[in-house]
C-alpha cells in the first residue's frame, strides 16, 4: 500500500512537471550553509576565509556553525569596514583586515556603488535589469590589496577550511592570488558567488570559474540562491566546490 501511495503522488506531481526523489539523511539542498556544515562533517574547521565580509553578518553565521574556528574577515571599503571592526570588537575568534583580496599586493581603485554590497573592484555595467538600480557608480576610491597566498604566509595558515567569495565578479581574481594555496589542495571547500550576466566590466563568469577551478583539480558540488532578473534570466547565485579527490 504504502509504494501504490507514493507511486501515485509522483504520477499527479508528474502531471504538473514535479518530482519527488528521495536524498541521504541531512541534505537540504536549498540551504548552502547547512551543506558546507554536512560537507565539513569529519574536518576540524580551523580557518575560514570571510572575502567580502561586509559588516561581519556572514562572518558571524559561520561562527555559529563553526565555533572552533578563527575567521578572517575581508572587507575593502571603509563604511563598512568601520562596522565590521566595531561589530567584532569583543569576537577574539574573528579578524578583521582591511583589504581587497586580488591576484596582486598594493592599491588599487574600487567602485563605490549606490548599494554598498554591491562595490567592487570592477566598474558595475547597466544590464537592463530592475537590480541596476543598485550598481549605479557612486564614486572611486583606492584601497590597499593583497592575495590569499600572501595571508596565509603572513598568519603562518598551512590550510583553509573555507574560503568564502563575495567579491562581484573578481572572484577569478582572488583564485589566481591563491594559486600556491589551491594547487596543493590546501582549501577543503570554496562558497563562492558566481555571475551568468556581466553585471561588471571583465566580471568573473561562471563558466571561468568553473574552469579555473576544475585546473585546481576542484569541482562543482551544488549552486544556491539562484537569482533571476525580471526577463527570467539567471543573473548570479552562490556554488559549492570541493576537491575533485
Amino acid at each position: 500500500m504504502e509504494l501504490f501511495i507514493k507511486t501515485f503522488i509522483q504520477r499527479l506531481l508528474n502531471l504538473i512537471g514535479y518530482r519527488i526523489s528521495k536524498m541521504e539523511k541531512d541534505v537540504l539542498i536549498h540551504d548552502a550553509f547547512n551543506e558546507q556544515k554536512r560537507l565539513l562533517s569529519n574536518v576540524e574547521v580551523k580557518v575560514i576565509f570571510d572575502i567580502g565580509a561586509a559588516d561581519g553578518r556572514t562572518s558571524e553565521h559561520y561562527h555559529q556553525l563553526f565555533p572552533n574556528a578563527t575567521i578572517y574577515s575581508f572587507e575593502p571599503l571603509p563604511k563598512s569596514f568601520e562596522q565590521l571592526k566595531k561589530n567584532v570588537t569583543d569576537k577574539s575568534y574573528i579578524i578583521p583586515l582591511n583589504y581587497a583580496v586580488c591576484d596582486k599586493i598594493g592599491e588599487m581603485d574600487f567602485h563605490i556603488t549606490s548599494l554598498d554590497d554591491a562595490s567592487s573592484l570592477l566598474s558595475p555595467n547597466q544590464t537592463g535589469s530592475s537590480f541596476d538600480k543598485y550598481h549605479v557608480l557612486e564614486n572611486v576610491i583606492k584601497v590597499k590589496t593583497i592575495t590569499v597566498d600572501k595571508i596565509c604566509q603572513m598568519y603562518n595558515i598551512k590550510s583553509i577550511d573555507i574560503l568564502k567569495l563575495d567579491a562581484q565578479g573578481a572572484e577569478a581574481d582572488i583564485l589566481k592570488g591563491s594559486s600556491v594555496t589551491l594547487s596543493n589542495q590546501k582549501v577543503n571547500l570554496i562558497y563562492s558567488e558566481c555571475q551568468f550576466m556581466p553585471l561588471y566590466e571583465k566580471a568573473t563568469q561562471f563558466f571561468e570559474l568553473n574552469g579555473l577551478l576544475h585546473s585546481f583539480d576542484y569541482k562543482l558540488f551544488n549552486l544556491y540562491n539562484l537569482i533571476h532578473n525580471q526577463k527570467g534570466q539567471l543573473s548570479w547565485g552562490d556554488a559549492i566546490f570541493i576537491p575533485s579527490k
